[in-house]
């Protein structure tokens, strides 16, 4: 899944793979420190119909005593955008494209909620869904569902 920094609550992010297997990406929050420059390489990326080239790089980082993934992408201008996952084996082109694409999805949920009434909807599916199969991993779905609704319609 795919966050914006609102969503950013790591122990969440943990318990989500730990127990459901469920990875996130998102952006990491409050980053101060620069990585050296050096250790940026290029990277290809398409995102929707457009090629580009990005620099980015990967280690490890601690936060909140909880181990992830971090990658980085520089900026022309030397700002360095910092991105989290839970995932363990996703390349980080992908890590990099799906987390600066998410702009693609943000628009097309705020077209449905707009025009489709897509939240109200959606949680009513799920709790439809829910009483059948009680699922925990639909019920986090719904809970989900209604906060992104909540962000959008902020």
């Amino acid at each position: 899944m795919v966050f914006d920094r609102e969503a950013n609550e790591p122990a969440w992010f943990k318990k989500l793979w730990d127990a459901h297997r469920v990875a996130i990406i998102t952006y990491r929050k409050g980053v101060k420190d620069k990585w050296d420059e050096y250790r940026f390489q290029p990277y290809e990326i398409l995102i929707s119909t457009n090629k580009s080239t990005m620099q980015i790089c990967e280690q490890g980082s601690l936060i909140q005593d909880i181990w992830f993934r971090e990658v980085r992408k520089l900026n022309g201008n030397g700002h360095q955008t910092s991105i989290i996952t839970t995932h363990p084996s996703i390349d980080i082109a992908t890590i990099a494209k799906n987390m600066l694409s998410r702009w693609t999805q943000e628009n097309y949920f705020k077209y449905a909620i707009e025009n489709f009434d897509m939240v109200n909807r959606l949680f009513f599916f799920c709790i439809q869904s829910t009483s059948k199969k009680s699922s925990s991993f639909v019920m986090y779905l719904c809970l989900l569902t209604k906060y992104c609704g909540y962000f959008l319609n902020k």
